[in-house]
């Protein structure tokens, strides 16, 4: 006879009542065969609990081969989703939910053929347990969450069930648990790592930061590692990758400057780094260094623009900070024209901008925001992180030991299968906000935030309207310190959920 026990249980035979019970192995697996799962007054990292994950090495039609697998943990009739979690974007998110008919060691075989090539050229696929359970229920202020990406595995809170009940006072929390932000620039004047993208882990190339030796930004300058570098020797920060934000840069022109913000990331585009400019009116190139080390002795005023003014005779030194422009769909952004207010938050079509001003005197950054939706997606065939943020530029002063701050991680993904949800609680998958450590002025910059996420729903019944229930928002974008650009909002994810009559979506 076969395991009537669900979720790992252990069966138990009662002999003088022909009957059995099972021993489930988690105390949030209830009834007689371990086939619920109920989550009270508790923070319950289901993905470390039950989603476990393998890469998988080989695949033919209805056979796979996975590597480093717990065969304890895989078994006849379990259910797996494949995704390429890195990858080209023609097939970076593809996914697929099979049975499992055998196991012999690492080698599965699948109980029907797949209908999408999952695993070709330089794709990254994973294998991930799909829990089924019969009934899930999240209440008394239950969290139920996931671990965060790294390397392509953790970050999907994907399951089946057939009744699915989160009450008023719980939530599915997966914000900041997609692609993870980048690294800020070192202190001295290093220019921000790039975000992560699902092109970054392909490559294991984070977009150098602009300390290093030789102009950085030919180091990777489509972004396809995932945002290229800042530019110490240009000052111009990194591009963004396909969905991560270009790393900010710190100008090695003078010392004494703002460094550059991270970009923002993008759902699948990123924005570029902030750029670094010093330039003062009326003055011989020659003079310049000189009189801007009198900057902070004779600030006066901050317009709404945020740019300084230094009165000398019919001259005036203007001290504004660029930024990048936001990621486009499809295609890497690379540093342009924007100011020193922080940067601005990202919406449902397109990333935040670095901030607002012309095209002409620079000081300091301000971090470009995420990049547009990929809208075209199929969230049958598709599903997908929200990218990470570029990390902001270090400033090369003495006195500021701080490095540029990281970027935020982008959201995560959660899918659900049920046949009947009640939604009155929430479930958020927002970008992570960068991070600020430096608070001194024109020092080091703070990194730009991570994208909004993915939620998709497929159901037959809903109880509760989603709208705002489901939050993909990007981070907000991320202001530290006076003449410092800020760095970027992310980009905003996106939502659906699908009954049997109606599709709702976030836009």
């Amino acid at each position: 006879m076969s395991n009537p026990c669900k979720n790992g249980g252990r069966c138990l035979p009662i002999y003088d009542k022909e009957d059995y019970q099972c021993t489930c192995p988690k105390e949030y697996l209830t009834g007689k065969n371990c086939e619920n799962l109920f989550c009270n007054d508790q923070s319950l990292d289901i993905c470390l609990e039950a989603m476990f994950s393998w890469e998988v090495k080989s695949t033919s039609s209805q056979h796979v081969v996975l590597s480093s697998c717990d065969t304890a943990q895989i078994k006849r009739g379990d259910e797996l989703l494949f995704m390429v979690t890195r990858g080209v974007l023609s097939d970076y998110g593809k996914y697929e939910i099979m049975k499992v008919d055998d196991v012999s060691g690492c080698n599965v075989t699948l109980a029907d053929a797949f209908t999408q090539q999952v695993a070709k050229r330089s794709n990254y696929v994973i294998a991930q347990l799909f829990p089924n359970y019969e009934k899930v229920t999240l209440s008394n202020n239950c969290i139920l969450t996931c671990k965060v990406q790294k390397d392509g595995h953790g970050g999907i809170l994907a399951l089946r069930a057939k009744i699915m009940n989160i009450d008023g006072t719980s939530k599915i929390l997966n914000t900041g648990r997609g692609f993870r932000g980048g690294d800020g620039g070192d202190s001295r004047g290093g220019g921000g790592y790039g975000g992560e993208s699902f092109l970054y882990l392909q490559t294991g190339n984070n977009g150098k930061g602009g300390d290093v030796s030789g102009k950085s930004w030919t180091v990777n300058t489509n972004g396809l590692g995932g945002g290229g570098a800042g530019d110490s020797s240009g000052s111009q920060g990194g591009p963004g990758g396909y969905n991560a934000g270009g790393g900010g840069a710190d100008s090695t022109h003078n010392s004494d400057d703002g460094a550059g913000g991270g970009g923002g990331g993008g759902h699948f585009s990123g924005g570029g780094g902030g750029v670094v400019q010093q330039v003062v009116a009326g003055l011989e190139e020659k003079e310049e260094q000189h009189y801007l080390l009198y900057v902070n002795a004779f600030l006066c005023c901050v317009s709404a623009h945020r740019y300084l003014r230094w009165g000398w005779g019919s001259d005036n030194l203007f001290i504004r900070a660029d930024g990048g422009n936001g990621g486009q769909q499809g295609q890497p952004a690379q540093g342009a024209c924007a100011s020193s207010e922080s940067g601005r938050a990202g919406t449902e079509s397109r990333g935040g901008e670095g901030g607002d001003s012309v095209c002409s005197p620079g000081y300091g950054g301000g971090g470009a925001g995420g990049g547009m939706q990929f809208g075209s997606t199929d969230f049958t065939t598709r599903l997908s992180y929200g990218g990470g943020g570029g990390g902001g530029g270090a400033s090369a002063y003495s006195d500021d030991t701080k490095t540029g701050g990281s970027g935020g991680h982008g959201g995560g993904l959660v899918y659900l299968l049920v046949e009947e949800l009640t939604l009155d609680g929430v479930i958020e998958s927002k970008g992570q906000r960068g991070q600020c450590l430096s608070t001194k002025p024109h020092r080091s910059a703070p990194g730009g935030s991570g994208a909004g996420g993915s939620v998709v729903i497929i159901t037959k019944t809903l109880q509760g309207n989603p709208n705002g229930k489901i939050n993909v928002m990007g981070g907000t974008p991320v202001e530290c310190a006076f003449g410092v650009g800020g760095g970027g909002g992310g980009g905003v994810g996106r939502w659906v959920v699908k009954t049997e009559d109606s599709l709702l979506t976030s836009g």
